[in-house]
């Protein structure tokens, strides 16, 4: 006798396989950012509660992983990847604006290499300041300086050479600096890794713990860590179990030293409905009322499958 409840279950797999393969070959991903008119610390409490103002897509690429900080001014400052779908690479673009104009804020190009850039963070450090980006084709994580806001970044000098880091975030907590990453070559999407130093540009050592936490649910990095009020310490992380940067999940940090680490989830955030319900992977301050996000959404066509042939021989080239 055939077992029909196997029969039904294996065709529901068939069905979901089928789909993934034809999302696959013939879909793209594309993001863009998002402001909220909530406060960061709201959100990890409540959850996103306000409607995202998005900025409208690129024509051809995307904005994602942004990163705002306050001007002298008053004005806001937001570093962004932008991602070109010609030559499959990102660079590190800026804008300065205030949150009433956000949707007409113009992005300029601040660092491009020949290898692909994104993930922007910037750290306080003596006389100035210092960003820390996604590089992990050419290896290692650039890190640019300049002396204030609004001043050009400047390349000052690459740590961790040897590894093809992922979403690096640098923390600095009871006087050391700790650098919260994954590896492109070693499930970049679940085994978050952890490396401290004393200085941001020299001397960075692997945590002994290594694989601090290992899940897709959690594990790769969605923006900087959150010191609340209270003192509490948040990691934001993507989820990524069903499909890259699926949503953020929320974990308090509990322990942070140099030989221990241990954290427990207290939240996750899932994308809002909408133009842009199909993804959420980074989360940032902008001042006590604002925060900013992503959002991604699904472009189809029946050329995608040559794009994505097409993206295979220009990473070739680079060498990746």
């Amino acid at each position: 006798m055939v077992n029909s409840n196997h029969f039904k279950l294996s065709a529901s797999e068939l069905f979901i396989s089928m789909f993934s393969l034809i999302k696959k070959l013939f879909a793209q991903e594309q993001w863009t950012i998002g402001l909220v008119n909530q406060s960061l610390e709201d959100i990890v409490n409540n959850g996103i509660n306000r409607p995202i103002q998005w900025l409208p897509p690129l024509e051809n690429g995307f904005m994602a992983d942004p990163y705002a900080s306050i001007l002298p001014d008053g004005r806001i400052e937001v570093l962004a990847e932008r991602f070109d779908f010609h030559d499959f690479k990102g660079e590190l673009v800026c804008a300065t604006t205030v949150t009433q104009e956000f949707a007409t804020a113009h992005f300029k190009p601040i660092v491009s290499l020949p290898t692909h850039l994104s993930y922007p963070q910037i750290i306080q450090w003596e006389n100035g300041e210092l960003l820390f980006c996604e590089n992990w084709e050419a290896g290692g994580i650039p890190i640019f300086f300049r002396t204030k806001p609004g001043m050009p970044w400047k390349y000052k000098t690459t740590i961790l050479q040897d590894h093809r880091v992922v979403d690096p975030t640098p923390f600095h907590h009871q006087g050391i600096w700790y650098l919260f990453y994954t590896l492109q070559n070693d499930q970049p999407n679940a085994c978050l890794r952890l490396s401290y130093s004393s200085n941001p540009l020299l001397g960075w050592v692997s945590h002994p713990q290594k694989i601090i936490y290992n899940n897709t649910v959690g594990a790769r990095p969605a923006g900087p860590i959150i010191k609340l009020t209270d003192g509490r310490l948040i990691r934001p992380a993507q989820d990524c179990s069903n499909t890259y940067g699926g949503g953020i999940v929320l974990f308090e940090i509990k322990e942070l030293t140099t030989t221990s680490y241990q954290e427990g989830l207290i939240r996750s955030i899932e994308p809002q409905p909408g133009n842009w319900q199909w993804g959420l992977h980074t989360i940032c301050c902008v001042d006590d009322q604002n925060t900013l996000v992503d959002g991604k959404r699904w472009l189809h066509s029946p050329l995608e499958i040559f794009r994505k042939l097409a993206r295979q021989r220009i990473l070739a080239k680079r060498g990746k």
